[in-house]
């Protein structure tokens, strides 16, 4: 790990396999993990403000979770994560074969809104955490 300021980076990052190619990656950041993707409290409003306007395009398992849990979880105290399905996928995450793709880039692309996504997703494999005063 090494400093940057007050930013703590781990070793991992130098060796991290970066795609943003969905061919590559087959929408990786919307699948693995242990929560759903990290999300800023100010990401929250903007989430959702557009939810209505794709909601008909998602899974219907993911729609049972959100009128259950909602889009958004507090994975810990101050820390907020998107709600996944089950153990693994984004409630946001759509499927086409076999690539995971976001409901909120599609709607970006489309010009039916202006929230692209959570910070966290454009930097995967990168995760942000709040670490004291890093």
């Amino acid at each position: 790990m090494f400093v940057i300021d007050n930013i703590l980076i781990s070793d991992e990052l130098v060796d991290a396999p970066f795609t943003r190619i969905l061919g590559a990656s087959h929408g990786a950041c919307c699948v693995p993990g242990d929560s759903g993707a990290p999300l800023e409290a100010d990401e929250i409003p903007d989430i959702k403000a557009v939810f209505s306007i794709f909601e008909h395009r998602l899974r219907p398992e993911a729609r049972k979770i959100i009128r259950e849990k909602g889009v958004w979880e507090e994975s810990s105290p101050g820390q907020f994560a998107v709600t996944c399905v089950g153990t693994s996928e984004c409630v946001f995450a759509t499927c086409e074969g076999q690539v995971a793709k976001c409901a909120f880039e599609r709607a970006f692309k489309e010009g039916k809104i202006e929230f692209r996504t959570p910070i966290s997703s454009h930097l995967y494999p990168v995760r942000i955490e709040q670490l004291g005063n890093f």
